[in-house]
């Protein structure tokens, strides 16, 4: 070591030893966000398939993991990782207990419920209504056109005030989600429509 060079090469030292720490977090949460992203989409896969309380617990679930995950976050940096490592599991699990609850009949968890900040929540509730389609396109499929109207309602009571949101994407993407939600919302509404005036004929006709 050169003279004079020992302090320089004593603070590198502690911060790699710092970054290997947030290393080892991201490595770790990488891995359980695998196992946690594959739950969410098998439980939003259930939902439609009609076993909801497999669903659920899938998504509770994840959400205890979730918690544990940020509890073991304590130092900024960490927390930091923890975060950005998480943010798309937040947001799916949004995505699931906001249909898991429509289903239900129950009123929408909020965020805090589910461990969400407010852009992982607002992006999640976004992709609900995509499924929520799925759901209206299901119903009419097999003729049920009270759920189908309902989950359409739905579909546009999340449109409404979403729409109104203006941040940057910078600060939360979310214009883009409203954009594809109008086209969804649009297309799916044409379609119930359609299936109404032909269920209503079929009704005329056979009396």
């Amino acid at each position: 070591m050169r003279e004079g060079f020992g302090p320089l090469e004593r603070i590198v030292e502690a911060l790699k030893k710092h970054l290997d720490l947030l290393d080892a977090t991201r490595n770790e949460i990488m891995i359980q966000r695998q196992s946690m992203l594959r739950n969410c989409r098998k439980a939003i896969s259930l939902i439609h398939s009609g076993k909801i309380d497999e669903a659920e617990g899938l998504l509770l679930d994840v959400i205890s993991k979730l918690r544990e995950i940020d509890e073991d976050a304590r130092g900024e940096d960490t927390a930091c990782v923890a975060l950005r490592m998480t943010s798309i599991v937040k947001q799916e699990v949004v995505e699931g207990m906001v249909l898991l609850s429509i289903v239900r009949g129950r009123e929408l968890p909020p965020p805090e419920r589910i461990g969400a900040a407010a852009k992982e929540y607002l992006l999640g509730l976004a992709d609900a209504a995509g499924e929520l389609r799925r759901m209206v396109l299901g119903a009419i499929k097999r003729g049920d056109l009270e759920p189908a109207r309902s989950y359409l309602d739905w579909m546009e009571a999340i449109y409404d005030p979403l729409s109104q949101l203006t941040y940057p994407n910078s600060l939360i993407p979310i214009r883009r989600k409203v954009d594809v939600m109008r086209s969804l919302l649009d297309r799916t509404l044409s379609e119930y429509l359609f299936h109404e005036k032909s269920s209503s004929m079929a009704r005329t006709h056979e009396s």
